[in-house]
C-alpha cells in the first residue's frame, strides 16, 4: 500500500519521530513522508512511534487509495492536532462565530442567568430559622420538620404575592431593611386552605415561578411519596404531577407530619433576632442591582412558562445554581465579609464543625458564581476536549 505520514510533533518529539519515519519512508517535505509499505511494516512504524511518544507527539498516517482519495489510517499522539479526517488546521479563532453556533438554544441565556442569580440570593432564606441556627451552633445532626428549601420557597411566594413579574422585580430593587414578610406557615396556618396557600407555584407569574422552582429544587428534585396520587417517586417524564394535586412540603420533607416532631414546628417558622437577610446592607445592595438588571429580560418572556414550555431554560438555570452552591459552600469564609451586625450562618467547616460563612455572604457568593457559570455555558462545548 502507498501511505503518507504527516508529523505535527513539537520540541524533542519532532526529532524522535523523524528518526523512526526516516528509517521506513522517503521524506518529501519538512514534516511529510511517503512510501510503499506492507501491513506488517505499517504496524512496526506505529509500534515504534508509540514507544517513544510523548504529549508533544502527533503523527498521522494516510492510505492513498486512489488518485483522488486518501483515508486516515491512524494517529499516534495528540489527536487534537488533526481533524477527524486527518486534516491539519491552518487558522484558529476564539471568537464566537454565529454560523457555527446553535444559537437558537441560547435565546433565553439572560433569563437563565438572572433566574439563577436571583434564586441564589433567595435559596437559603430558610436557614435563618431558630432550629437551623441552633443545629449549626451545637453541631447536632437533628433535622427540621420543614426543610430550609421549602421555607425559602414560602418566603419568596409571600414576597411576590399577586404582583406581576415587573412589579415584584421593581419592589425588590427597592427592598428595605425592615421588609416584613408574613408567609403561609405549613403545619401552623392550617385554617387557610386557599389554592394560593396550598400550591406555592401555580399562581406566580412565569419568571417568578421559575425562580421559585430553582429555590425549591437547589438540592434535589422532589419525589412523590408512594401514597400520593398512586405514583411512586414520580420521574421527570411525569412532570405534570409535580404541579397539580399533592404539591406540598412532604415532597422534600418526608417527616414533616410525624407526630413526634410537632413540638418543633413553631421554631421551624420562627426566625432569629437578626432576622432574614433583608437586615444585611450587603445583601440589599446586591439584590437591588440584580433586580434592576433583571427587568431587562422580561421582554423575552412572551408568556412562556419555563417549567412546562421550556425545560431547557429551567434545567440549565438549576444546573448553574447547584454548581454555584456546591462550589461556594466548599470555600472558606471571607473575613472582610464577616459582619458583627448580622450573626446568621449558612454552613459549618467540615473539619472543625465551627460555623463558617455568614448567610448574607453565602447568598451573594452563590448568586455571583451562578451568573459566571451561565456566562460560560455557550462556550462549554467548544472549550472542552472531546473523547474519541
Amino acid at each position: 500500500m502507498m501511505v503518507t505520514f504527516v508529523s505535527q510533533c513539537e520540541k524533542k518529539a519532532l526529532a524522535r519521530s523523524r528518526r523512526v519515519l526516516d528509517a521506513f519512508a522517503d521524506r518529501i517535505g519538512d514534516n511529510t513522508w511517503q512510501t510503499v509499505i506492507t501491513q506488517e511494516g505499517l504496524l512496526a512504524v506505529k509500534k515504534l512511534l508509540r514507544k517513544t511518544a510523548s504529549k508533544n507527539t502527533a503523527v498521522s498516517c494516510h492510505w492513498i487509495r486512489s488518485r483522488s482519495r486518501s483515508e486516515l489510517v491512524w494517529v499516534v499522539g495528540n489527536r487534537q492536532k488533526f481533524s477527524e479526517r486527518g486534516i491539519v488546521p491552518v487558522n484558529f479563532t476564539e471568537n464566537e462565530i454565529e454560523q457555527f453556533m446553535d444559537s437558537a438554544h441560547w435565546n433565553t441565556l439572560e433569563i437563565i442567568k438572572f433566574s439563577a442569580a436571583i434564586a441564589g440570593l433567595f435559596h437559603d432564606f430558610g436557614k435563618a430559622i431558630i432550629l437551623f441556627q441552633e443545629k449549626l451552633e451545637k453541631g447536632s445532626k437533628s433535622y427540621e420538620p420543614y426543610r430550609h428549601e421549602w421555607i425559602s420557597l414560602r418566603i419568596f411566594q409571600a414576597f411576590v404575592g399577586t404582583k406581576t413579574d415587573n412589579e415584584w422585580l421593581e419592589a425588590w430593587s427597592q427592598v428595605e431593611k425592615d421588609q416584613s414578610i408574613s408567609c403561609f406557615r405549613d403545619g401552623i396556618d392550617t385554617q387557610d386552605t386557599s389554592d394560593f396557600d396550598k400550591h406555592p407555584l401555580q399562581n406566580l407569574p412565569p419568571f417568578a415561578q421559575l425562580v421559585a422552582w430553582l429555590v425549591l429544587t437547589h438540592h434535589k428534585l422532589p419525589l412523590t411519596p408512594s401514597w400520593k396520587n398512586g405514583i411512586n417517586n414520580a420521574p421527570l417524564e411525569r412532570i405534570e404531577y409535580w404541579f397539580t394535586n399533592g404539591f406540598d412540603a412532604i415532597w422534600n420533607s418526608f417527616n414533616c407530619k410525624d407526630e413526634d416532631i410537632k413540638s418543633l414546628i413553631g421554631d421551624n417558622w420562627k426566625f432569629t433576632d437578626n432576622g432574614l437577610p433583608y437586615q444585611s446592607m450587603k445583601w440589599r445592595s446586591h439584590a437591588c442591582v440584580i433586580a434592576s438588571e433583571a427587568k431587562t429580560v422580561l421582554k423575552h418572556l412572551d408568556g412562556t412558562t419555563f417549567l412546562e414550555d421550556n425545560i431547557f431554560t429551567s434545567h440549565l438555570a438549576r444546573l448553574s445554581l447547584m454548581l454555584a452552591d456546591h462550589y461556594y459552600s466548599a470555600q472558606d469564609k471571607t473575613e472582610e465579609w464577616q459582619s458583627p451586625n448580622y450573626k446568621v450562618y449558612a454552613n459549618t467547616d467540615r473539619q472543625t464543625k465551627a460555623r463558617k460563612q455568614q448567610l448574607d455572604e453565602h447568598l451573594i457568593g452563590v448568586a455571583y458564581h451562578a451568573k459566571d457559570i451561565v456566562k460560560a455555558l455557550p462556550k462549554l462545548n467548544s472549550s472542552n476536549k472531546r473523547l474519541r
